[in-house]
């Protein structure tokens, strides 16, 4: 952005004629780059053919095939983002054309393939960013568990890393709070923020070197811990309410909108009544729209699970890649990091299941009313997040460099530590292969497996297998 948001009379906009606003909100990072675009072929084979089709659109579509595979043509402005994308759909995807980004994607596969293997080292003992000791696996609380995108995981509210977008929130709100207080026991403030005595500390340290430009020391953060207190100086400006820039408050709005576009918010509640406020300081009241993407078959879910009504799903699971069909009395529908998910009762697997809606091939209703409303509280997914490992995950240590540091906000882990070599050492629970080998292949060689030993060649041997594809005359 070069400059500050400008707001104008509703209809005062003058739009190309070629404008779609559909096509602007795809939130497709093959389209997030600065060179020239270029038109990529990809070839899809039957068994993603449709679910590929379905999330990029029928106008991405160049030939369909007598086998039922379909090759779709991208515009690509971001060919790094591209090769992830075709990655992550493991053996059902190979790139056709140009030539030129199919010999990169043969050379990114055979620096794996020719990478040395690596010794295991063996596992040490784990410490999560509360600060105590931690099982190998993850998360041991109840909740759903994920049938997609992440390894058989766990999704609920505990166990699990917070993220550095979490433990930056939660810091703010600490730092906020000690602002207006001064000092506080270090049991008190812990305990008030949900952290143990060592997991507050270590947030705080994160402080130590933050303050206000020029970032003199008389500008630093004053923060003093103790075996039993907390003694802060952190000048007026975060004890007193925020003043927002015109670009602050733009943003605020937007994030806002957002959240009131979500099925089920109340646009009159107190959210919808800052809103309208901030809108009216920004000079902008009631011209600022936000629409969000909604995958086939989720206003279907939605009436499912508005009549308790059982249905039957035919799914597309990325940790066991294959297609399955499923019995399932829906719960709920829950947007979570920009996705939809359905949460219910799996009969196949007797159990509470969490499924991406994008994934699902078909949806069909059974005609048969559920009791899944009248589940117990203790049954009912609690979760901010999409996945946490869960307990019967494979633990495995992966050496990441600076351009494979990405993996660490991408999927959840259970620790990272900085590696004497410069790399990164991230654990993480691994509970399908497949997945596993599909991350591996976007790593590239930015990533080493340290352990275990039965894991150590995962992302070689899928390497090898794909690299034949592209080698073949």
């Amino acid at each position: 952005m070069e400059g500050l948001p400008s707001v104008a009379g509703p209809g005062s906009a003058e739009l190309p004629e070629s404008f779609d606003i559909t096509e602007v909100l795809r939130d497709e990072p093959w389209k997030m780059g600065e060179s020239e675009p270029v038109l990529v072929d990809v070839l899809v084979d039957a068994q993603l053919a449709t679910l590929v089709v379905g999330q990029l659109g029928e106008t991405t579509v160049a030939e369909r095939r007598d086998d039922g595979s379909a090759v779709v043509r991208l515009e690509v402005t971001n060919t790094a983002a591209c090769r992830s994308w075709v990655l992550e759909l493991g053996d059902h995807a190979e790139v056709l054309a140009p030539l030129l980004l199919r010999d990169e994607m043969a050379a990114w596969l055979d620096s794996m393939v020719s990478a040395s293997s690596v010794v295991p080292v063996s596992e040490p003992a784990l410490e999560d960013t509360r600060g105590g000791p931690r099982s190998g696996a993850g998360g041991s609380g109840r909740g759903v568990t994920g049938e997609i995108d992440g390894q058989g995981a766990t999704a609920g509210a505990t166990g699990g890393r917070a993220d550095a977008g979490q433990r930056l929130h939660r810091l703010l709100a600490v730092l906020t709070w000690l602002a207006r207080r001064g000092r506080a026991p270090v049991e008190e403030l812990a305990e008030r923020f949900g952290l143990s005595p060592a997991g507050l500390v270590a947030d705080l340290e994160l402080a130590a070197c933050c303050g206000l430009p020029p970032y003199t020391p008389d500008q630093l953060m004053e923060i003093i811990v103790d075996e039993s207190e907390v003694v802060a100086d952190l000048g007026p400006d975060l004890a007193r309410s925020r003043r927002l820039t015109p670009a602050e408050g733009f943003a605020l709005a937007v994030s806002c909108r957002a959240i009131l576009s979500v099925r089920g918010a109340d646009p009159e509640g107190a959210l919808g009544r800052a809103l309208g406020k901030l809108e009216s300081a920004l000079g902008g009241l009631g011209s600022l729209r936000v629409d969000l993407g909604e995958p086939s078959h989720l206003e279907e879910a939605r009436r499912a699970v508005s009549a308790h009504e059982q249905i039957e799903l035919r799914y597309y699971s990325l940790s066991s890649d294959e297609e399955s069909v499923r019995v399932v009395d829906p719960l709920d529908v829950v947007a979570v990091d920009g996705r939809w998910y359905l949460d219910g009762y799996c009969h196949r697997v007797e159990g509470m299941r969490r499924f991406r809606i994008d994934r699902i091939l078909e949806l069909n209703p059974t005609g048969r009313i559920t009791g899944t409303q009248d589940r117990s509280s203790g049954d009912r997914p609690g979760t901010v997040t999409a996945f946490v490992p869960g307990p019967d995950a494979t633990v495995v240590h992966l050496a990441v460099d600076e351009d494979g540091s990405w993996v660490t906000e991408a999927v959840p882990v259970i620790s990272t530590a900085p590696s004497t070599d410069g790399r990164t050492e991230v654990v993480l629970g691994v509970a399908s292969t497949i997945w596993f080998e599909r991350l591996l292949l976007r790593l590239g060689p930015h990533a080493e497996v340290l352990g275990p030993p039965e894991l150590a060649d995962a992302g070689r041997e899928a390497a090898r297998r794909l690299l034949a594809r592209y080698r073949r005359p």
